[in-house]
């Protein structure tokens, strides 16, 4: 029993090698470095790194949980929803309860009715939209192969290694911006919490308001605008972890099932960008077509009749001082 036991553990170990990579060159300066706004912008450089780094364990926790409970690659795609709401509850109680709780006047248990309620509408608008959870989750408990852009990648390969740790990293900011959501939703305005937690040009309550309402209209577009447009060209943006800080990557997947489900606003944004595609080289040699032509009347037509009428105009004021010229000689012999 002794020996099986350590071959797990081994087991386990070498197959959460990435994710302890990714905890290794965690930078202590936590910067997003991208256009896309974040939760996690509010929060002190030190807290955003906690928090990066509690998403992180978690994340190792709940792999190394799942492999004792021995669930199957069967029961996998039903549980991923739900598996992701536990580690969001856990990363967020822990962070919330360090933080949060002691400067606030809610118990624990009250918070953790709170999240009850929260972790649904979280679960709906946040966890399940992040890409590539189910490979990961197979690829860490059952050294599946990954499968990108067409190509397999075998377990313990180096492609499949960082293409894990792509999809971990983007996981884990995903979980730590989660987090973020349920205390600017419930306790963005509640002084001790920024003081805990706010970076210090983020204080004030116009600053706060201010930042959620970015994020309101990044949602928007996002719903609206970006979202369609990723899901017709067949990506999806992930963010990852550099010792500079967040960056993003855009991956290529097969998104023709969510393509066909769109409707509504979502809908006519694919239908749109078509309509631009399909137009715009048409238009391009239209208008290509119609400059040469101005073009050509500019230049061969208009400015050579501009250039007689130079010309003669030139020509004109040379006969007008010859004659001149030829008055003032005769005026002088008369």
């Amino acid at each position: 029993i002794r020996l099986s036991l350590v071959g797990s553990e081994m087991c386990i170990r070498d197959s959460l090698a990435p994710l302890s990579q990714t905890l290794n060159q965690l930078p202590l300066q936590v910067e997003n470095l991208t256009s896309i706004p974040l939760e996690l912008d509010i929060l002190q450089p030190l807290k955003r790194q906690e928090l990066l780094s509690l998403s992180q364990q978690q994340l190792q926790t709940t792999i190394q949980d799942l492999k004792s409970l021995r669930i199957t690659a069967e029961q996998l795609p039903k549980n991923c929803g739900s598996i992701l709401g536990e580690m969001w509850r856990s990363v967020t109680l822990s962070f919330f309860g360090k933080y949060c709780q002691p400067k606030s006047e809610f118990t624990l248990d009250q918070i953790q009715d709170l999240l009850e309620v929260y972790q649904p509408i979280i679960r709906a608008e946040k966890l399940e939209k992040i890409p590539f959870i189910e490979p990961l989750f197979h690829h860490l408990l059952f050294d599946d192969p990954l499968t990108v852009n067409q190509k397999i990648y075998p377990a313990n390969s180096p492609e499949a290694d960082q293409y894990c740790e792509l999809y971990a990293q983007n996981l884990i900011i995903q979980i730590a911006n989660a987090t973020m959501v349920f205390i600017l939703n419930y306790f963005a305005n509640h002084e001790a919490i920024k003081i805990a937690l706010y970076e210090k040009s983020m204080l004030s309550s116009r600053q706060v308001a201010k930042f959620r309402n970015d994020l309101a209209w990044y949602y928007q577009l996002s719903r609206y605008w970006l979202t369609p447009k990723q899901i017709f060209e067949s990506q999806f943006t992930l963010f990852y972890l550099t010792p500079q800080g967040i960056l993003q990557t855009q991956l290529y997947a097969p998104r023709q099932r969510e393509l066909e489900s769109l409707k509504a606003v979502p809908w006519l944004v694919t239908i749109v960008l078509e309509f631009r595609d399909a137009l715009s080289p048409r238009l391009r040699s239209v208008i290509e077509f119609v400059g040469n032509g101005l073009v050509f009347v500019l230049t061969q037509v208009v400015g050579r009749a501009i250039g007689l009428i130079g010309k003669g105009i030139i020509q004109g004021i040379g006969n007008t001082w010859q004659e001149s010229r030829y008055g003032d000689r005769r005026s002088q012999q008369k």
